[in-house]
């Protein structure tokens, strides 16, 4: 089935991918939320569930509630301007294209949306073992 992918690029602008996870894409499917951290005013993590599968808990056999996320810089005060334009993005049909939405290439400098300045991290959570 064809979905649409959220695509991230975290790599330096000489285009080198030189740390895990430089490179991320996900269907908006996974997509859980998003958020500000602390009282940053300039940055916005987007999380979604783990690409690799459900996380168990050493402790028990329930899956942990864990999230692959994304740290998105914007411009100071930007998030709720930038949550608006993603919503309203991952909402618009149709939804079975198969298309990729660049939310933010490091390397080529492109960006969904023009509050959007870069990848500051990106986490993906380890899968069970």
């Amino acid at each position: 089935m064809k979905e649409v992918y959220l695509y991230f690029n975290n790599a330096d602008t000489n285009g080198q991918i030189d740390t895990a996870h430089d490179v991320y894409c996900v269907p908006v499917s996974r997509f859980r939320g998003m958020t500000n951290v602390g009282t940053g005013r300039n940055e916005l993590v987007l999380m979604f569930e783990p690409i690799e599968g459900p996380i168990e808990l050493a402790s028990n056999a329930y899956p942990a509630d864990v999230s692959d996320t994304v740290t998105l810089t914007v411009a100071q005060d930007s998030a709720p301007t930038v949550i608006k334009a993603l919503i309203a993005a991952f909402n618009a049909g149709p939804h079975a294209t198969g298309d990729v939405i660049t939310i933010a290439d490091d390397a080529n400098g492109v960006y969904f949306n023009s509050n959007i300045t870069g990848v500051a991290t990106v986490v993906q959570a380890a899968a069970a073992a």
